[in-house]
């Protein structure tokens, strides 16, 4: 194709790779007198059009801004705009940024920037966005969620809790990772109370993975914090409406964060009996601190990320007031303790006070 006068868009284009590897497969190739001339024609009528666009950069007419703006408005790309109005990209942004689309014309740009997608993932490009993974997906991430209230109810509140803490919000939905069923059996139930939504769950070998494609579902989480990655240095916070909530709600979200991040450790021999807990994100752990205060729980912190509650007054009172949810088991089977649930765990640590 290059000996014949393909340029190396035209080439990119045609077999379906990218135009850098084409350049670096054309650079010693060859081509015939009668393919220079047709290369050198194309080189001309694309530089032809580079000057003109440019040209045109500053000075369209009020038609081709009003066609711009008409354009936008019915959800059309700026590629698309630009080469119809035969301007620049930058210019049909320029023009049509700030233009508000109509519903319609908005699901078409939204189903256009997949569709992209998609293209791109079949030729090897953007891992995340593999069709395989993502089948039928544009159908179950448009579909309409249930109405939702000024309040958030408790099972929202849970969800929330358990997306900061043990999964991931992203661009067209939510995913969950969890080893307990049990959990993941209660996210799944939440989605579906809150939103109205089925889940997909997977097993990995011990690791569940629960998916909920729904780009609704993901612009109404973000109302409430602007990053649900409490990583180390996001912008993660733990929502106002929690915060500032009652008791049952703060009660609600910590459980939900100790069935995810809490563990219990127990050693009768030794008289150890402590909760700890972790997270890395500062201010997140600022406010878990303050959650914790409210009940009047004293804690330690011997590192940044870590949280730890000892001593009977402080276990007591986490037993009474927060707890771990009836069937979180431990995370792994204990020649000690077999496969009991972190709160019997916690029930024979307290027990264990009397005792001794």
């Amino acid at each position: 194709m290059r000996k014949e006068g393909f340029t190396t868009s035209e080439i990119a284009k045609k077999i379906g790779c990218s135009q850098s590897n084409t350049i670096i497969y054309c650079k010693k190739v060859k081509m015939s007198p009668k393919g220079k001339k047709i290369y050198e024609k194309k080189i001309k009528q694309n530089l032809d059009r580079a000057i003109k666009r440019s040209a045109n950069k500053c000075r369209l007419s009020n038609q081709k801004i009003k066609k711009i703006k008409q354009m936008r408005k019915k959800g059309k790309t700026i590629y698309e705009i630009a080469n119809k109005v035969d301007c620049n990209h930058n210019t049909a942004w320029r023009y049509s940024r700030n233009i508000i689309m109509t519903k319609k014309g908005k699901k078409r740009l939204e189903k256009r920037i997949y569709d992209h997608k998609v293209k791109i993932a079949k030729k090897g490009g953007v891992a995340a966005f593999r069709s395989g993974k993502l089948k039928n997906a544009w159908e179950v991430s448009t579909k309409k969620i249930s109405k939702q209230g000024a309040k958030p109810p408790l099972e929202k509140i849970r969800l929330i809790s358990h997306i900061m803490f043990d999964g991931t919000l992203h661009d067209y939905g939510i995913a969950y990772y969890n080893n307990n069923d049990f959990l993941i059996k209660e996210v799944e139930s939440d989605i579906k109370k809150v939103y109205n939504l089925e889940s997909k769950i997977k097993r990995k070998n011990k690791l569940f993975t629960l998916r909920c494609h729904s780009k609704q579902v993901t612009e109404d989480l973000l109302k409430y914090t602007p990053s649900f990655s409490t990583s180390e240095g996001t912008d993660a916070r733990i929502p106002n409406c929690v915060m500032k909530g009652n008791s049952l709600i703060k009660k609600t979200f910590l459980r939900a964060f100790w069935d995810d991040e809490g563990c219990i450790i127990f050693n009768p021999d030794k008289q150890i009996r402590e909760l700890i807990a972790y997270t890395s994100n500062k201010q997140v752990m600022e406010q878990l601190k303050d959650l914790h205060k409210d009940f009047s729980i004293e804690f330690n912190t011997p590192r940044s990320n870590e949280l730890r509650i000892s001593r009977l007054r402080n276990i007591k009172i986490f037993a009474d007031k927060i707890n771990f949810s009836q069937n979180v088991k431990i995370t792994s089977f204990s020649k000690r303790w077999g496969n009991r649930t972190k709160r019997d765990i916690l029930q024979l640590a307290l027990e264990s006070y009397i005792r001794y």
